[in-house]
């Protein structure tokens, strides 16, 4: 198995550190942190009592860490996915209207308000890549929080479904908190090498939320 380079957990990262002019921020540290967090749970061991076949690529808990929204290493699709953001707030300076933000956003998240000249933000649009704050020639748009999504439950396979997002914007800490929750969690729940999503459709996301443990 060691030959196979089956570790019993898998960390995938994007190409953000090749300097992705989308990247939000450095993930660096994080992933090191991600990788000892890991290391010390010996999800390895943990499959090895857990199934009666050969541990493979498929039992691994897989997290992906992307440095924004363009998700190249598709966390959408890992028991826990992590991907970099800026939640943009609008400042007390004024606006010139130039609708530069609105233009460039993928999302039409943004709009020029024309009787008060003033950019409005519809959150439930926005994917928190910042993009709008970078453009902003007069500095209305500003960042309001800096840090990571996150989205647990992603699989493939004959059934797969996308990670659901857990509410709010997380710091590096916030982060380790939440996948050792998700560990703990799993290595309670888990059965045969079932898939992390599969144990949160049976028990709910208030598990991870509001753990009892």
């Amino acid at each position: 198995m060691k030959k196979m380079g089956i570790k019993g957990f898998r960390v995938e990262t994007c190409f953000g550190g090749a300097k992705c002019p989308n990247r939000i921020l450095e993930t660096g540290h994080l992933v090191e942190l991600i990788v000892k967090g890991f290391e010390a749970e010996n999800l390895l061991g943990f499959f090895q009592e857990q199934t009666q076949e050969p541990i493979q690529y498929h039992h691994e808990f897989k997290t992906s860490v992307s440095d924004c929204p363009n998700a190249c290493s598709r966390p959408q699709i890992k028991d826990l996915g992590i991907i970099g953001a800026i939640l943009p707030k609008i400042v007390d300076i004024p606006c010139n209207a130039c609708e530069a933000c609105s233009v460039n956003c993928k999302e039409n998240a943004i709009a020029i308000n024309t009787e008060f000249k003033h950019p409005v933000i519809d959150l439930e649009l926005c994917v928190r890549c910042g993009q709008c704050v970078k453009i902003c020639p007069t500095h209305t748009l500003a960042i309001g929080e800096k840090g990571f999504r996150i989205q647990v439950g992603g699989k493939l396979g004959r059934r797969p479904k996308l990670g659901t997002e857990l509410p709010g914007i997380y710091n590096e800490e916030e982060v380790i908190s939440i996948l050792s929750k998700c560990i703990s969690f799993y290595k309670m729940q888990g059965k045969n090498g079932e898939r992390f999503g599969q144990v949160l459709a049976r028990f709910g996301m208030n598990e991870i939320i509001n753990p009892r443990f």
